[in-house]
């Protein structure tokens, strides 16, 4: 057999033993209205027990049976309907094929020769991402990161060199910058400070209204306050789905503001920014328009298989002037070259008002860029535009945006149910709620409580019943409250029903009964 034919031999032996396993997996968690979603807690220690060493010679595809028989069945099922504990759900039928489908091509999306397809596919579907969520300018468009995290990170990097261009050579000064975000913002928005040399000194943490979401009178506040102390501000972060209770920072008010003092206005959209797709919800990002950017997971609310995520801007200058540096051994595109501080061939840099500058104009014709990396911090990067591509293209916009509202009408049933049951102490009313519902278990115990001790029995009643609801086949997760001590979180997505939340309520106050709590 030549090795060409042996290849394919190879390939499609191993392809029928992953099938068989997942299509056992799926019968299993799909075909039945509440699975099992399995056990996670194994300590590390006992899978290397489980894997044992690697051989010499290997163990062929008998030793590959084996390997992904005992992964699947030690790991979490997300694909059943019982997993309401993570912002992620069960992986799409177009984007599972979407996914097999890249790594038999194998394309690397740094520069356009090595995928020219793909790099047209990412190019237009971050465009086309960008109209969604009202970015405006000539120059919109995106690109994808690996994670919301790394959006974030990337978004404050290119904040950093646009709006003071020469720390792309010099660094930073300490003390004479500020970001603000919100006291509720994902730690990552954080976490890219010291990563890009800021330092959490930097960071400005804006109190929240009673519904979760940024105070923008508080914004204002510190704003004037930071510019009194000497401090420049450099970017302020709003977040449209916060990670605990799913608030929406008003984008509208946040983004005047940003522009009114010169700073990079970013939207933490990772999970939240599924509304945009249906006209029902997308009042919630009232205002995206006015960002300079936002990070954006499909990977989340729509059930894109992960990693999915894409960084997208207002102008795409501006992710090519932070981020570009001379390669010539990868780059061979026509491009004009950049100085290494970031300045145009002509030296110029405004710093007044950044959007204004004659720094972007020192940029080439954006949309004639096609090595994307070089609007990125990668070199080696997947092309996981595709697999939102061909989800998008499978389901239509109609099609996503129904699956969006059926997590958020979940949502809001399940907050409806919890308010209505003595049981219950619900934290965010349903007209608050977006896709999780954040409560406590009421008790005899607690009625005469405050303090630390009502803190207390709170977190021991949380956490019982996180342990009992996971032993009997539900994922759902629990969250530190403010003053009265950690509580339940549900986080509904695309696949849960009414009939669904109907039944983990039931289940919750059987078990907290039988627990007498």
């Amino acid at each position: 057999m030549d090795n060409g034919l042996s290849r394919r031999h190879e390939i499609s032996e191993l392809l029928q033993l992953v099938d068989s396993t997942t299509t056992r997996a799926f019968h299993t968690s799909c075909g039945s209205p509440k699975s099992d979603c399995r056990d996670d807690s194994k300590p590390l220690k006992r899978y290397e027990e489980l894997f044992g060493s690697f051989s010499a010679e290997g163990l062929g595809s008998a030793g590959f049976k084996d390997a992904i028989d005992l992964i699947s069945r030690n790991s979490v099922d997300n694909a059943s309907p019982s997993f309401l504990g993570k912002l992620v759900s069960a992986p799409s039928a177009p984007g599972i094929a979407a996914d097999l489908f890249l790594s038999i091509l194998n394309n690397n999306g740094h520069v356009q020769r090595a995928g020219p397809a793909l790099t047209a596919i990412e190019k237009h579907t971050s465009l086309e991402l960008a109209k969604l969520f009202d970015l405006q300018g000539p120059h919109a468009g995106g690109v994808t990161v690996p994670g919301g995290a790394a959006g974030n990170l990337m978004a404050m990097l290119v904040a950093r060199n646009i709006v003071a261009p020469e720390s792309k050579q010099r660094g930073l000064t300490p003390g004479e910058y500020a970001v603000f975000v919100s006291e509720t913002a994902h730690y990552s928005v954080s976490n890219s400070a010291n990563v890009i040399g800021l330092g959490n000194d930097s960071i400005v943490r804006i109190p929240t209204l009673d519904n979760g979401a940024m105070d923008p009178d508080a914004l204002q506040r510190a704003v004037e306050q930071a510019t009194q102390d000497g401090k420049k501000p450099l970017l302020i972060a709003a977040t449209s789905g916060s990670t605990v209770n799913g608030a929406f920072d008003p984008l509208d008010k946040i983004g005047v503001i940003a522009h009114r003092v010169g700073a990079w206005f970013h939207v933490d959209a990772c999970w939240g920014g599924g509304v945009v797709f249906s006209d029902k919800l997308k009042h919630l990002m009232k205002g995206s328009h006015l960002a300079d950017s936002i990070a954006f997971n499909p990977h989340k609310l729509l059930g894109v298989p992960l990693v999915c995520a894409f960084l997208l801007v207002n102008d795409l200058r501006t992710l090519w002037l932070a981020n570009k540096l001379n390669a010539g051994y990868l780059f061979h595109d026509d491009s004009p070259k950049q100085n290494a501080d970031g300045t145009g061939d002509d030296g110029s840099v405004e710093k007044n008002d950044w959007r204004q500058s004659k720094l972007l104009d020192t940029a080439p014709d954006v949309r004639k860029i096609n090595d994307l990396a070089s609007l990125t911090i990668q070199c080696s990067r997947r092309h996981d535009a595709t697999k939102m591509f061909l989800h998008w293209l499978y389901y239509g916009t109609e099609g996503i945006a129904r699956e969006v509202e059926q997590a958020v009408d979940s949502a809001k049933h399940l907050a409806c149910l919890v308010r209505d049951h003595p049981r219950f102490e619900l934290i965010w009313q349903p007209e608050e709620v977006f896709a999780q519902v954040c409560f406590y278990w009421k008790s005899s115990s607690t009625a005469d409580k405050s303090g630390q001790e009502l803190a207390d029995i709170n977190s021991r009643n949380t956490r019982a019943l996180f342990q009992g609801i996971e032993e009997m086949g539900w994922k759902v997760d629990f969250a530190p409250g403010k003053v009265k001590g950690e509580f339940l979180r549900i986080a509904c997505n695309r696949l849960t029903t009414r009939e669904m939340v109907e039944k983990i309520v039931s289940e919750l106050v059987e078990l907290g009964e039988s627990l007498g709590l």
